[in-house]
């Protein structure tokens, strides 16, 4: 919460230091599409794929095989008991945060570099959510379906939902015309698991005994 909360105040400081107009962000990226037979790909969705796969092996290494990975693993599980066997929790918190600020500066990077910069551009990080509560929490693969059903549920209601709601027989039913249908979709989707699979399609059911 205070994260949410620090997020809204910069939301709102940062349009009147800099101003609310959307700026260009280059970082070298070319903006010719790639294209291969039928399929047209933006160099910049290519490189962010790139980059979240080496960072998504890399952290799949890093929590499974290194001392330090298992000892993180092991204060997000439990605090004190990660304390009684010697580990220092303040150390591995700065180390959680410094691993999600260089993950969050390359996010940024890459999705400024492909809409523009604006101070609505944080908006992306809570789409965070529906992922994680569709994969569940533990493990990485998790995330990573989480992300891909996020992204195919996006696609479809941009592509097939919004275009449907503009046509005349849609208004017969519905007297108005909306769209913007790809930005609720994965919450809505969200709280439906939540009714069904609280803890996500591969979180680890925790059952405790009073």
């Amino acid at each position: 919460m205070a994260t949410i909360g620090l997020a809204a105040f910069l939301e709102g400081l940062f349009p009147m230091i800099f101003g609310s107009a959307t700026r260009a962000l280059d970082i070298g990226i070319p903006n010719d599409p790639i294209i291969i037979g039928e399929i047209y790909l933006t160099p910049v969705n290519v490189v962010g794929a790139a980059v979240a796969i080496i960072f998504f092996s890399g952290f799949a290494w890093f929590f499974v095989k290194s001392r330090k990975g298992v000892a993180l693993r092991a204060v997000a599980d439990n605090h004190q008991v990660s304390m009684a066997m010697g580990i220092n929790v303040e150390r591995y918190f700065v180390l959680a945060w410094s691993m999600a600020g260089v993950v969050a500066v390359l996010g940024g990077l890459l999705w400024g570099s492909a809409i523009g910069v604006d101070n609505t551009l944080a908006v992306v990080g809570l789409k965070v959510f529906p992922v994680v509560i569709l994969g569940g929490l533990e493990l990485i693969k998790g995330c990573i379906v989480g992300g891909i059903i996020v992204g195919v549920i996006e696609a479809w209601g941009g592509t097939y939902i919004d275009p449907a709601m503009t046509q005349p027989w849609f208004r017969e039913f519905f007297p108005f015309e909306g769209g913007g249908t790809k930005d609720f979709l994965p919450y809505l989707l969200m709280i439906i698991v939540l009714f069904f699979r609280p803890y996500g399609l591969y979180g680890k059911v925790i059952i405790e005994r009073v």
